[in-house]
């Protein structure tokens, strides 16, 4: 790595001959190849973005003048040359950087974005920001990576075409998103009818660049003014997400079991914003396109079309990350709970997901749903109680929530724990299974466990057996505590006149960074031993 051995900053790059651009671009793939952890779509998107990006820091001053880069699954050549190579191998690691542009790491990162479809809103505050403050700067945004198909994006376009403000917005067109971009812009290519009915001037490049080629096409829109679009194709590797384990996921499972039921009922359909391999729906897709819907980085829709789905009597199944089902929380109550329409919301990805960070776990799915009318939640602990889930939802009539995990479904099932006079444990989904490891630790109490399937309704029996035989309770739950299943047992106890003991365990009052599975676990003290080590403190 001949060039980027001199490179220590990004000021190093921009005195570079613009010839050799392309070369070091070559060297940043390789060095991000060879220093980070496997996350093969995010590599693949800064891949294809290397060019972009280093063209954009040659002909821009960042820092000060802002970029921002949507979705951030581009962003890892920009951390690279941004001041954080010496931390790169980190990535994604327990006290490393992030996988996205974070505010907390560098200013080159002036907007935090692990969510799709946020750009261009923010660099309109930026940009406002900048001209009631007189600064005399220039705002950038790359969009991509599918993100222009999210509403928010079209808001966002939408205002900008009227301010007359000087932006460039870059669209970064590699035809993906997690998966195949869909929707109408895709398809019929007509971006330049699309960008100058909204107010901008549009340029493009149907063929891909490299980075002096394009550091000399920035040269020229940098000294433009008003809204511009300038939209590229690059060229991103189509590599599939390696999963870690050879073990059954909780994905692969829904997937199969959605299968097995669409076979039998005509109208069960499934609907996911972009989630569509991620998810474990490819085979779904397959045996069932006229009845499988990837609406693009689009949950509001994807909330509402399965809300008109259902009020014409279909069984829609909408599949959604439990993160970014908070982006539909409007629509999950008024399109669905508040017409106690039938749609089965599957959150997959709920509770901590590992190294993709505070952006990307499904903490708050429990207390943010809790609050709804006419909306059951349910949490699997074992494929058998994913199928009793299923039947309840599809057979009710009624909005269901099932929330699951990432990851490897326990191979153990259900088993009958000793009622126990010391404490009593009730486990929420999957956590049944952490809890009784962790019971199978200590010798010196009685102890029993007890899963909990049902969140809401709460199953009152189940409680009133479990205060019958304990005094003291404790709650373990992989969501926040906050508004969680140990706040509704308070409440419980609190309406049934109950004393007894209730403590919990759960996602404490603050964001989670990124980490390890295990790493996570044991912060938050919902790993075995440290559920363990609790119920000894209690006793």
């Amino acid at each position: 790595m001949k060039i980027l051995k001199d490179i220590h900053t990004v000021d190093d790059v921009r005195k570079l001959p613009r010839e050799i651009l392309p070369e070091l671009t070559t060297e940043l793939i390789q060095f991000m190849k060879e220093s980070t952890r496997s996350k093969a779509g995010h590599m693949a998107s800064s891949e294809g973005a290397a060019s972009l990006t280093v063209a954009l820091h040659y002909t821009f001053q960042t820092p000060k003048d802002i970029l921002i880069w949507d979705v951030g699954h581009q962003a890892y050549i920009h951390k690279i040359i941004t001041d954080r190579m010496h931390r790169f191998g980190s990535n994604r690691t327990w006290g490393g950087i992030s996988g996205f542009p974070s505010r907390s790491e560098s200013p080159f990162d002036p907007f935090g974005t692990g969510h799709s479809s946020t750009s261009i809103s923010a660099l309109a505050g930026f940009s406002t920001s900048g001209e009631i403050q007189g600064r005399k700067r220039k705002h950038i945004a790359v969009i991509g990576d599918g993100a222009l198909t999210g509403g928010m994006a079209f808001e966002a376009l939408n205002h900008f075409g009227t301010t007359g403000q000087d932006v460039l917005i870059i669209l970064n067109d590699n035809g993906f998103s997690i998966d195949r971009n869909t929707g109408a812009l895709a398809e019929t290519g007509s971006y330049k009818n699309f960008f100058t009915s909204l107010g901008f001037k549009y340029s493009e490049d149907t063929s891909p660049l490299d980075a002096a080629q394009m550091a000399e096409r920035l040269e020229v829109l940098r000294e433009q003014s008003g809204p511009r679009v300038w939209r590229i194709r690059t060229e991103r590797p189509e590599i599939m997400e390696r999963r870690g384990s050879n073990e059954r996921a909780w994905q692969d499972l829904v997937g199969e079991e959605l299968v097995r039921r669409a076979e039998v009922d005509p109208k069960l359909v499934v609907i996911t914003p972009a989630m569509t391999s991620g998810s474990g729906l490819l085979e779904f897709s397959k045996r069932f396109p006229e009845r499988f819907f990837d609406v693009g980085i689009a949950e509001q829709h994807a909330v509402t079309f399965s809300a008109g789905l259902a009020a014409d009597g279909m069984h829609p199944v909408c599949v959604i990350y439990s993160t970014f089902a908070q982006r539909a929380y409007d629509q999950i109550i008024h399109d669905v709970a508040l017409q106690n329409l039938p749609v089965t919301f599957l959150l997959d990805r709920s509770g901590l997901v590992g190294e993709d960070g505070p952006t990307h776990h499904g903490a708050f799915d429990i207390a943010f749903l809790q609050p709804i009318p006419n909306l059951q939640i349910l949490a699997p602990a074992t494929p058998m109680d994913l199928k009793e889930s299923l039947d309840m939802a599809l057979g009710s009539g009624q909005p269901f929530a099932i929330r699951y995990p990432r990851g490897p479904v326990h191979k153990g099932e259900v088993k009958g724990i000793p009622p126990g006079s010391d404490l009593s444990i009730l486990a929420v989904g999957p956590m049944y299974h952490t809890a009784c490891e962790a019971v199978e630790m200590i010798d010196e109490w009685d102890i029993s466990v007890h899963r909990i399937l049902r969140i809401k309704p709460l199953d009152e029996q189940l409680l009133r057996e479990v205060f019958l035989i304990s005094g003291t309770v404790l709650v373990v739950e992989e969501g926040s505590q906050r508004g969680g299943v140990h706040s509704e047992v308070l409440q419980f106890a609190a309406r049934h006149g109950y004393s007894h003991r209730i403590e919990g365990i759960g996602i404490p009052d603050r964001f989670i960074p990124h980490g390890s599975m295990e790493a996570l676990y044991q912060e938050v003290g919902l790993d075995a031993e440290s559920i363990s080590r609790r119920i000894r403190e209690i006793l």
